[in-house]
């Protein structure tokens, strides 16, 4: 099993409770003790999220050794059951036999009820019409079988575990303390799954600081990638994180090659990480590798919506219009995506008004329902808003949003403000290009 364990490694997220009592504590410690500052500038407005993003990479190494603590324990079980192995055979009779067969049972028993627990959820699911699999009728014949299975395995734990107290006492302990490493050894390989559950979060928790929307300024960026630069050498989720700000930076050649150290490792991350790719290599023109590895994440039919995302981006890069709106649209109904999403959705219909007066519709809608759905908002609700009225020509909207935007934003993002501002001082259109180009027209 220590093989199988060495060869698997392996939304901007709110900071809520004791994450953002962490945050705030620690900056102002940072701002007002030490003056410290982060990346290229000094403590202002998003120092929370790179505190944030400071505290996801301790948690990492904290997850990391929580992996060789389960190395260790194990490896301690597997010397265990070495050194009783000679006792052991001396003992071996048809009652520890069936001693055995009587743990067995007992874990499938454990098992079982497992299973039913999950049956009374699906049953739920059913019941209020979220269940797009199995019917009820099924469930409830399924759930019969199983009490049933539960009950024999349950039966046959008693009748064995009442053979094993007629051993003598000798036999009697050799054999619970080889029941007792085994037993270990389960509940490890349960902490090991928990283990594999939880390293696949880490991409979660750093997915709003690799810009999805692509709405962040250098500054921000480069912030980010000095953070980064701590990270740990088997922290795969930050070297995908790394390479798409590097792309934002221009340096998609560097962002190649952190891509290929998480592809190399062969992580639960490779399908990711190849679109990933795919999107660097189209931004630098080499269509031809871009699209053979966009072919190799096809393969591997990831659903996730980290997947479904970078698609889009690379569907808007490679103008598929169609492709990139049918990939946001699969990603309004998961929660932590709908207003990211709708926000896309608002610009990319932004981007098609010249051909037809419903695109500016269908934007407005699509940036009003994000922002709706909104409990605060920040300089880019504003402005997505802001640009969706200016494109149907509701002024008096577009106006209010795009100042309110200026007026939290900065850097890069000051000056779409005042692109925005000037082109409806002009009444001019505003072409708004997606990679945070932007160009004005007559």
């Amino acid at each position: 099993m220590v093989e199988t364990l060495r060869a698997v490694v392996g939304p901007r997220q709110r900071l809520t409770g004791m994450d953002f009592c962490f945050a705030m504590v620690l900056s102002l410690v940072v701002s007002v003790l030490f003056g410290q500052e982060i990346g290229t500038g000094g403590v202002e407005g998003s120092d929370i999220e790179l505190v944030a993003l400071q505290k996801i990479q301790d948690d990492y190494r904290e997850h990391l050794a929580k992996r060789e603590r389960i190395f260790e324990s194990y490896r301690a079980v597997e010397a265990t059951l070495k050194e009783t192995e000679g006792d052991f055979q001396r003992v071996a009779n048809e009652s520890i036999r069936n001693q055995l067969l009587a743990m067995q049972s007992s874990f499938q028993s454990r098992q079982l009820g497992s299973a039913l627990q999950g049956l009374s959820i699906r049953n739920s699911e059913i019941s209020s019409g979220r269940s797009r699999s199995l019917t009820r009728d099924q469930v409830t014949q399924l759930q019969k079988r199983l009490v049933k299975e539960k009950s024999n395995a349950d039966l046959t734990t008693s009748i064995k575990m009442e053979e094993l107290r007629q051993l003598d006492s000798a036999s009697q302990a050799i054999v619970q303390r080889r029941l007792k490493s085994l037993q270990s050894g389960a509940e490890l390989e349960q902490e090991w799954g928990q283990w594999q559950q939880d390293w696949v979060r880490f991409f979660e928790r750093y997915w709003p600081h690799m810009d999805p929307e692509q709405r962040f300024t250098d500054r921000e960026i480069e912030d980010r990638l000095q953070i980064f630069k701590a990270a740990d050498r088997e922290d795969f989720a930050s070297m995908i994180a790394r390479a798409l700000l590097m792309e934002r930076k221009g340096h998609a050649e560097e962002g190649l090659i952190e891509l290929d150290r998480v592809l190399e490792a062969g992580t639960a991350l490779d399908t990711t990480a190849c679109f990933a790719k795919a999107l660097l290599l189209f931004s630098l023109d080499r269509s031809k590798e871009a699209k053979s590895v966009y072919q190799r994440g096809m393969k591997e039919k990831d659903r996730s919506p980290y997947v479904a995302w970078l698609r889009a981006r690379i569907a808007i890069q490679q103008k598929q219009w169609a492709l990139a709106e049918n990939e946001w649209k699969s990603l309004v109904t998961i929660p932590e995506f709908e207003v990211s999403s709708r926000r896309s959705l608002a610009l990319l219909h932004y981007t098609r008004i010249s051909k037809s007066p419903v695109e500016g519709r269908k934007s407005l809608k699509e940036a009003q329902e994000a922002f709706d759905l909104e409990s605060t908002h920040d300089w880019y609700s504003h402005f997505v808003l802001g640009l969706a009225a200016y494109g149907v020509a509701d002024r008096s909207l577009a106006k209010e949003q795009i100042e309110r935007a200026w007026d939290q934003s900065t850097g890069e993002n000051r000056e779409l403000c005042e692109g925005v501002r000037e082109a409806m001082e002009n009444d001019r259109l505003y072409v708004w290009e997606f990679g945070r180009g932007e160009k004005k027209v007559d």
